[in-house]
């Protein structure tokens, strides 16, 4: 099967990056992802079914709940696949493993429910609502993740009552929405004084 092309690795001087990519991917999703669902939505290694792969790419999502964070997910993968690449077979010692960020994701930095700036807005929201706010730090709705991700700072999303998200006849709750204005105005002016 090999042919000897420049885009192919001999299998003496590595074997097949697409095998290493599938068992770092293996690793991961019974380490550090054991508990978060892992979509493999492209697997790269080649434009030819006869040459060995000396370059691979797997482009997944993850999906999680609970106590999982997307930085702490990401700091723990990094973590994880420089340990597998420390231990591979000897063989294999020629190929590198990068874990690169692509596309949306969800809070990068996650906002603490105790901190001074979220009892503001917090009390803010009870106010002028007259219901204390929940948290949901995991956030998967397309068009709040391109403030949640920028420079990984911590961010908040509020919104008003709505509903046909994402649909030609989606609405949001005009009285529902001069709160939300009103809950902007206490905030920023109590985050002036903190």
């Amino acid at each position: 099967m090999e042919i000897g092309s420049i885009d192919s690795a001999a299998w003496e001087a590595g074997g097949n990056a697409v095998d290493v990519c599938l068992k770092l991917i293996s690793h991961l999703r019974e380490t550090v992802f054991k508990d978060v669902m892992v979509n493999i939505g492209i697997m790269n290694g080649g434009d030819r079914i006869g040459s060995v792969a000396d370059k691979a790419t797997l482009t997944f999502r993850l999906k999680f709940e609970g106590e999982n964070t997307w930085s702490n997910l990401v700091g723990s993968a990094n973590q994880a696949i420089a340990n597998f690449m420390k231990e591979i077979p000897k063989s294999e010692k020629n190929f590198n493993a990068v874990l690169n960020i692509i596309g949306y994701r969800t809070n990068p930095g996650a906002s603490s429910w105790e901190a001074p700036v979220s009892k503001v807005l917090r009390q803010s929201i009870t106010d002028i609502t007259g219901r204390a706010p929940n948290a949901y730090p995991n956030h998967y709705a397309g068009d709040i993740r391109y403030p949640i991700r920028l420079l990984n700072v911590p961010a908040y999303g509020i919104g008003s009552i709505g509903g046909n998200f994402y649909g030609p006849d989606e609405w949001v709750d005009v009285d529902d929405l001069v709160k939300l204005v009103a809950v902007c105005i206490q905030t920023l002016s109590g985050w002036q004084k903190t």
